[in-house]
Protein backbone atom coordinates (compact mmCIF):
# COMPACT_ATOMS: atom_id res chain seq x y z
CA UNK A 1 0.00 0.00 0.00
CA UNK A 2 3.21 2.93 0.78
CA UNK A 3 4.04 1.74 -2.75
CA UNK A 4 0.70 2.57 -4.00
CA UNK A 5 0.60 6.19 -1.76
CA UNK A 6 4.10 6.89 -3.05
CA UNK A 7 3.77 6.31 -7.32
CA UNK A 8 0.20 8.14 -6.35
CA UNK A 9 2.45 11.12 -4.83
CA UNK A 10 4.65 10.67 -7.56
CA UNK A 11 1.95 11.21 -9.99
CA UNK A 12 0.26 13.94 -8.42
CA UNK A 13 3.65 16.11 -8.35
CA UNK A 14 4.32 15.09 -11.62
CA UNK A 15 0.99 16.57 -12.77
CA UNK A 16 1.29 19.51 -10.85
CA UNK A 17 4.92 19.75 -12.22
CA UNK A 18 3.29 19.41 -15.86
CA UNK A 19 0.41 21.76 -14.88
CA UNK A 20 2.96 24.23 -13.92
CA UNK A 21 5.35 23.87 -16.71
CA UNK A 22 1.99 24.24 -19.14
CA UNK A 23 1.23 27.69 -17.56
CA UNK A 24 4.78 29.43 -17.66
CA UNK A 25 5.33 27.94 -21.70
CA UNK A 26 1.61 29.62 -22.41
CA UNK A 27 3.00 32.43 -20.08
CA UNK A 28 6.31 32.57 -22.26
CA UNK A 29 4.06 32.16 -25.58
CA UNK A 30 1.79 35.44 -25.00
CA UNK A 31 5.32 37.26 -24.13
CA UNK A 32 7.69 36.04 -27.33
CA UNK A 33 3.63 36.81 -29.02
CA UNK A 34 3.91 40.19 -27.97
CA UNK A 35 7.08 40.46 -28.27
CA UNK A 36 7.09 40.06 -32.04
CA UNK A 37 4.16 42.31 -32.61
CA UNK A 38 6.48 45.17 -30.85
CA UNK A 39 8.46 44.43 -33.66
CA UNK A 40 6.53 44.34 -36.10
CA UNK A 41 5.52 47.83 -35.13
CA UNK A 42 8.60 49.23 -34.44
CA UNK A 43 9.87 47.76 -38.05
CA UNK A 44 6.75 49.31 -39.45
CA UNK A 45 7.45 52.48 -37.99
CA UNK A 46 11.24 52.50 -38.74
CA UNK A 47 10.13 51.97 -42.58
CA UNK A 48 8.32 55.18 -42.56
CA UNK A 49 10.77 57.29 -40.56
CA UNK A 50 13.62 55.92 -43.07
CA UNK A 51 11.20 57.41 -45.94
CA UNK A 52 10.58 60.61 -44.82
CA UNK A 53 14.33 60.54 -43.70
CA UNK A 54 15.30 60.03 -47.34
CA UNK A 55 12.70 62.43 -48.69
CA UNK A 56 13.84 64.95 -46.71
CA UNK A 57 17.55 64.92 -47.04
CA UNK A 58 16.64 64.67 -51.05
CA UNK A 59 14.88 68.50 -50.02
CA UNK A 60 17.82 69.56 -48.39
CA UNK A 61 20.26 68.04 -50.87
CA UNK A 62 18.16 70.38 -53.52
CA UNK A 63 18.20 73.39 -51.18
CA UNK A 64 22.02 73.01 -51.18
CA UNK A 65 21.98 73.39 -54.74
CA UNK A 66 19.75 76.21 -55.06
CA UNK A 67 21.68 78.26 -52.30
CA UNK A 68 25.28 76.75 -54.39
CA UNK A 69 24.07 78.11 -57.60
CA UNK A 70 22.28 81.64 -56.22
CA UNK A 71 25.50 82.05 -54.10
CA UNK A 72 27.32 81.61 -57.63
CA UNK A 73 25.33 83.85 -59.59
CA UNK A 74 25.41 86.45 -56.38
CA UNK A 75 28.99 86.37 -55.72
CA UNK A 76 30.50 88.25 -59.04
CA UNK A 77 27.86 90.76 -58.60
CA UNK A 78 28.78 91.33 -54.85
CA UNK A 79 32.75 91.77 -55.87
CA UNK A 80 31.29 94.20 -59.04
CA UNK A 81 29.90 96.52 -56.24
CA UNK A 82 32.86 96.23 -53.61
CA UNK A 83 35.05 97.24 -56.61
CA UNK A 84 32.67 100.11 -56.95
CA UNK A 85 32.56 101.00 -53.72
CA UNK A 86 36.12 101.04 -53.41
CA UNK A 87 36.45 103.15 -56.86
CA UNK A 88 33.28 105.53 -54.78
CA UNK A 89 35.42 106.11 -51.99
CA UNK A 90 39.02 106.61 -53.89
CA UNK A 91 36.98 109.10 -55.88
CA UNK A 92 35.36 110.78 -53.53
CA UNK A 93 39.24 110.91 -51.27
CA UNK A 94 40.08 112.64 -54.77
CA UNK A 95 37.00 115.13 -54.94
CA UNK A 96 37.73 116.12 -50.71
CA UNK A 97 41.61 116.55 -51.81
CA UNK A 98 40.81 118.79 -55.09
CA UNK A 99 38.03 121.01 -53.12
CA UNK A 100 40.43 121.74 -49.76
CA UNK A 101 43.02 122.92 -52.74
CA UNK A 102 40.29 125.21 -54.62
CA UNK A 103 39.72 126.34 -51.34
CA UNK A 104 43.03 127.23 -50.19
CA UNK A 105 43.55 129.25 -53.82
CA UNK A 106 40.48 130.28 -53.61
CA UNK A 107 40.97 131.80 -50.21
CA UNK A 108 44.54 133.52 -52.02
CA UNK A 109 42.84 135.13 -54.44
CA UNK A 110 39.81 136.67 -52.13
CA UNK A 111 42.50 137.99 -49.81
CA UNK A 112 44.29 139.50 -52.97
CA UNK A 113 40.89 140.60 -54.65
CA UNK A 114 40.11 142.00 -51.59
CA UNK A 115 43.86 143.88 -51.17
CA UNK A 116 43.19 145.30 -54.51
CA UNK A 117 39.68 146.92 -53.84
CA UNK A 118 41.26 148.03 -50.77
CA UNK A 119 43.73 149.75 -52.56
CA UNK A 120 41.91 151.04 -55.29
CA UNK A 121 39.20 152.31 -53.06
CA UNK A 122 42.45 154.02 -51.24
CA UNK A 123 43.57 155.37 -54.48
CA UNK A 124 40.19 156.81 -55.48
CA UNK A 125 39.62 158.89 -52.58
CA UNK A 126 36.16 159.98 -51.26
CA UNK A 127 33.43 160.36 -54.09
CA UNK A 128 31.10 162.24 -52.49
CA UNK A 129 32.52 165.98 -53.07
Amino acid sequence: MWIAISLMMIAVSFLVLVIFLIISLLKWNRAVESIEKTVRQVEQQLSETLQESRSMMQEVRMLVADVREKTDWIDPLLRSLHTAGTSLQELSTGLHQQVISVRRRLGSVLSVVGAVMEWFLQRQGPRDK
